[in-house]
């Protein structure tokens, strides 16, 4: 500092202009630099038509689980992704809810309870209200199976989320309530078997929410 020089003791050959670091024993390194290599599959298209989308890793049969709205139709799909190396193949999709539309605001939300081996999707129903709903999955091979779907709120709902807890085996869903003032709301659900149970829905932030997403963590 002030242009004065302070001298060190070189740990190794040290480079016109590099930078170095001091060591614990007053030696100094210079800066090493390390490359790490990635590479990228091939892209593969589960479905031409997709709009809302979400996905989730099932750790009991190694395999990921696509959820998406079909907007050719505005079903509610589902879809077995298996990845190999680099590389992902889907089995067949089969649908799990008819006209759950959406766009930006409408969206899909799904996580994996590892404890009973489900995945647990919540979505907007707009057959009845536009109320919020959810449904188990479970995959066998490349295929995937569905429970009977549990109404969460008979309110309008918007960016319906969730995610699992380990501890205590539930699962919470949280949304935008459209039709009390956009607050943010939560509720939790049970899974027992292929059905889902629900407690009841609470305010977690009652001011206007207009991105509400939890980010699934399991």
């Amino acid at each position: 500092a002030g242009g004065k020089n302070v001298s060190f003791v070189a740990s190794g050959t040290l480079p016109n202009g590099k930078p170095v670091i001091l060591n614990a024993n007053g030696t100094v390194t210079v800066v090493s630099e390390s490359t790490i290599s990635s590479s990228l599959g091939t892209a593969v298209a589960y479905n031409d038509d997709t709009g809302s989308c979400a996905i989730a890793y099932d750790s009991t049969n190694n395999k990921i689980l696509i959820a998406y709205r079909n907007t050719s139709n505005d079903d509610g799909e589902c879809i077995v992704g298996t990845v190999s190396g680099t590389s992902i193949s889907f089995g067949s999709a089969a649908v799990f809810a008819t006209n759950i539309q959406g766009d930006g605001n409408r969206q899909i939300g799904i996580c994996f309870n590892s404890t009973e081996s489900k995945f647990f999707i919540v979505y907007r129903d707009a057959t009845i209200n536009n109320s919020g709903r959810a449904i188990t999955a479970t995959i066998s091979g490349t295929s995937v199976s569905f429970g009977s779907t549990a109404v969460f709120t008979t309110d309008v709902t918007n960016h319906q989320s969730c995610s699992y807890d380990s501890t205590s085996n539930k699962v919470i869903v949280i949304y935008r309530n459209s039709l009390q003032s956009n607050k943010g709301y939560a509720v939790v659900g049970t899974i027992s078997g292929t059905s889902i149970s629900f407690g009841t829905p609470v305010v977690f932030d009652s001011t206007s929410q207009y991105g509400t997403n939890l980010v699934s963590i399991h």
